[in-house]
């Protein structure tokens, strides 16, 4: 109970023994933590799958109650050396970065507004101490030998670049200025800026390169400035992003990377599909980034009748919007092979939860919708591979 209500982040009077995971709020990645948790606090592992068709506290205690013992092991410190390796999810950022240096792709930017009084100074020491907190805040990126790795840096030079906010000026062209570029040879590779503006108001302006950082991290992040500049005391930081990329190149080298290679061979075995959707324009010789986007909110009644098909399917909002995107698509482009690519947490052991690193993983989900499949049984493909895949 005590898992549950941390995951889904409810009262424990909300929850039942016989209530559902996912009729609580639960989703693939909620699933995925709590796989993880259960791992680490039971030594018991249940597959993914089992989360869905077991789906109650009940029936969990009672799988875990006849499971055999699988120890979770514990991430250790690594040991103290001039170079890392990257975690594969740093290499292939790191990659990407080498082929299109000048672009700001991979910056992650986030704008905070503050109203009232704000000390400059003591902004500028909090950010300090939390560069100082992770290392992966003070941590470049270079070739050593025919291998690219990461060095953590005792002390960096950090600043804060100032802005005042011109009379016929707006935020948007000192945003413009002050995201750039950065060079993954230099640390820290985050900057930050603070505009001031007329009223006591300022705006936190934080640009930061994904292959240092994921979305997780800035939510961590944020947390420990708010908590850090109200005075509040940091609990100690037990690991550091090098300990999980240690570890998981370990975890590779012990078989799993096999399990994991032979997965995906299996999924795209034989040509992978080229996608051919009638574009309004000729996709450029080489890649631009350049897009457009849609904002829509779904209406209650609509949210309700999706929630009530969700549930009475045995599957997640997620499975069922992938499998009406997938349709949409095999519609427009009259094709019955479709991958689409899907970020996924991966933080895939418990000890991560509160590290600040570069854990996202993209997965290149396969679907056959083929016409004559009932929505039924195409949903239920779609279930299937995406736990396999996740």
């Amino acid at each position: 109970v005590d898992i549950w209500c941390e995951i889904l982040n409810i009262d424990r009077q909300r929850v039942g023994i016989d209530n559902n995971f996912f009729e609580l709020g639960g989703h693939s990645l909620k699933a995925t933590t709590l796989v993880l948790k259960i791992h680490k606090i039971f030594n018991v592992h249940i597959p993914l799958s089992q989360v869905f068709q077991l789906g109650t506290i009940r029936r969990l205690a009672e799988f875990i109650a006849g499971a055999t013992k699988d120890r979770c092991d514990l991430i250790e410190t690594a040991e103290k050396k001039e170079y890392y390796p990257l975690s594969p999810a740093q290499n292939r950022l790191y990659i990407l970065q080498q082929m299109e240096e000048t672009r700001t792709s991979y910056n992650m930017f986030h704008a905070i507004i503050f109203k009232g009084d704000l000390s400059s100074e003591k902004v500028e020491e909090v950010f300090r101490k939390l560069i100082m907190r992770h290392e992966i805040l003070r941590t470049s990126f270079e070739m050593v030998g025919n291998e690219p790795v990461q060095h953590i840096h005792a002390d960096v030079v950090f600043a804060i670049e100032y802005y005042d906010l011109a009379p016929h000026e707006c935020e948007e062209d000192i945003i413009k200025r002050f995201i750039r570029p950065f060079n993954l040879a230099n640390a820290p590779l985050i900057r930050v800026g603070l505009i001031k503006e007329v009223d006591n108001r300022h705006i936190l302006l934080l640009d930061k390169h994904h292959i240092a950082v994921d979305g997780t991290s800035m939510g961590i992040f944020v947390n420990e400035f708010v908590q850090s500049y109200s005075g509040n005391q940091l609990a100690p930081v037990k690991l550091q992003y090098k300990d999980f990329s240690e570890w998981q190149r370990k975890w590779f080298d012990y078989g799993m990377k096999k399990s994991q290679e032979d997965y995906w061979l299996s999924q795209f075995k034989d040509e992978i599909p080229h996608l051919n959707l009638p574009f309004d324009y000729e996709r450029p010789a080489k890649q631009d980034f350049a897009f457009d986007q849609v904002i829509f909110e779904a209406d209650r009644e609509l949210t309700g009748k999706i929630k009530n098909f969700v549930s009475e399917n045995g599957v997640t909002i997620y499975m069922v919007l992938l499998a009406a995107y997938i349709i949409l698509l095999t519609k427009y482009s009259d094709q019955e092979d479709i991958v689409i690519g899907t970020g996924v947490l991966g933080r895939t052991h418990p000890d991560v939860e509160q590290i600040i690193g570069m854990f996202v993983n993209m997965l290149a989900v396969r679907s056959r919708p083929a016409g004559w499949k009932k929505l039924a049984h195409f949903l239920e493909e779609v279930k299937d591979v995406v736990l396999s895949a996740f």
